[in-house]
């Protein structure tokens, strides 16, 4: 993927698997394909989209990912946030 996208891209499926990893989702690249598309849509061709880093979900998509692992959407999209989880419930407003 050498698009303007491909960095935002790699990120948010970094991001992703520190989120499946927070959950204790198995770390077999097969498995969390298979449990992201239980989670969203039925589709495991999507976990593999996403934790390959070669597409972004759409919007509907995205807040979803967000609300099931309640994370704000700047965990994914903040280039300067390390390895930290930040939930929406540790957020300063």
């Amino acid at each position: 993927m050498n698009s303007p996208d491909a960095p935002l891209a790699r990120r948010f499926a970094d991001r992703l698997n520190q989120l499946l990893d927070r959950q204790g989702v198995s770390v077999t690249y097969h498995f969390r394909c298979q449990y992201l598309g239980r989670l969203f849509l039925g589709d495991t061709a999507l976990g593999v989209r996403l934790l390959d880093g070669h597409s972004l979900p759409d919007w509907v998509l995205f807040t979803q990912i967000c609300s099931t692992f309640d994370v704000d959407p700047g965990y994914f999209l903040d280039p300067t946030l390390k390895s930290e989880t930040i939930t929406s419930a540790e957020l300063v407003v």
